[in-house]
């Protein structure tokens, strides 16, 4: 496969439609979401109001074509140069596709990526790796999306627009619930002869969970490595709930529907997907691999969980107040 031989927005649709179906089967009639592609110059993925009547519910979850093919160029280069996933060898491992070791003083990820020729050839063995990693990373995206819609937040912002405006808590309180209902839904998945690197607990025959190792790295992916910034309910972006604790949030929601034999276990997951994500990343970006296990973050990681107790006490006392907003059928 080469690079401009993938027809991401095609790719998008087709699982987009896969998990509307799931959805639409806990939605009450008379509500209904698409897909819509935007040009807006950003790395932004969001869920917005399209219409609204008596008994009628239209919204869209919006991608922007920068963050479609920011996504797409980072797990093809990631697919060509992974050494292994969750513990497993993947052979053959090669150069990445970017022309020159990343220099982040002069350029960003982003535009290092933008830099992989189009003609760039990934090998068969691998075309795998590319696909499901790219399923696994959008399905986190688009459920959390979704759970914006199912859950009444967008109904909220639309009936009480000025609780946002001055309580940046209400938007902290959605993004762990969303964080929340995404993760149920990733947990609840099962598929069918995965490869080895995606198989978590076998539930038939030749049927599997998919690894909480496999999704714990995707995510750290999305948001370490790659920074993005994930819709923002309200205002305040970055100051209101950094990208770090994104990353926690996300993990510590998963963990939490996930059977783990002891805290330490599920502590453990967490720094194997943070330090799993700087591993691949210098892979990929054309740094020397590092001897020990790296962390990189800003706020040290008590502080992190420190704030996301505060954000889930925020949650339980502010919650009440779009319960009554909610679609989804309980």
């Amino acid at each position: 496969m080469y690079l401009d031989d993938f027809v991401a927005r095609e790719f998008l649709q087709e699982l987009f439609d896969d998990i509307k179906a799931q959805t639409m089967a806990q939605m009450p009639a008379g509500v209904d979401f698409d897909l819509r592609f935007s040009n807006e110059n950003d790395l932004r993925i969001f869920a917005t109001i399209v219409s609204a009547s008596e008994g009628e519910w239209r919204f869209s979850v919006v991608v922007t074509e920068r963050l479609l093919q920011y996504i797409t160029r980072y797990f093809f280069a990631f697919a060509r140069s992974v050494p292994s996933l969750s513990g497993i060898s993947i052979p053959n491992p090669g150069p990445s596709g970017v022309p020159h070791a990343w220099i982040p003083e002069i350029e960003s990820l982003e535009a290092l990526l933008n830099q992989i020729p189009n003609d760039v050839e990934l090998p068969d063995e691998r075309v795998e790796i590319f696909l499901e990693c790219l399923k696994e990373a959008w399905t986190l995206l688009f459920f959390h999306e979704t759970a914006h819609i199912t859950e009444g937040h967008l109904r909220l912002m639309k009936a009480e627009p000025k609780l946002f405006e001055n309580d940046a808590a209400f938007s902290r309180a959605c993004e762990l619930e969303a964080d929340d209902r995404a993760a149920i839904w990733m947990m609840e998945r099962a598929v069918e002869n995965p490869p080895e690197w995606m198989r978590g607990n076998k539930i038939g025959p030749g049927v599997w969970t998919i690894s909480t190792d496999f999704t714990f790295l995707i995510v750290s992916i999305l948001f370490y490595s790659m920074r993005i910034r994930m819709p923002l309910l309200g205002s305040g972006g970055q100051n209101y709930l950094p990208d770090e604790l994104r990353q926690s949030i996300s993990l510590v929601t998963m963990g939490q529907k996930s059977t783990w034999s002891s805290p330490r276990g599920l502590f453990d997951a967490y720094l194997r997907a943070m330090t799993g994500a700087t591993r691949v990343t210098d892979v990929l970006v054309g740094w020397p691999e590092r001897a020990r296990p790296t962390l990189v973050f800003e706020i040290p990681l008590e502080k992190q969980f420190g704030y996301v107790r505060d954000i889930i006490e925020e949650y339980q006392r502010l919650s009440p107040q779009w319960t009554p907003f909610r679609f989804r059928v309980v």
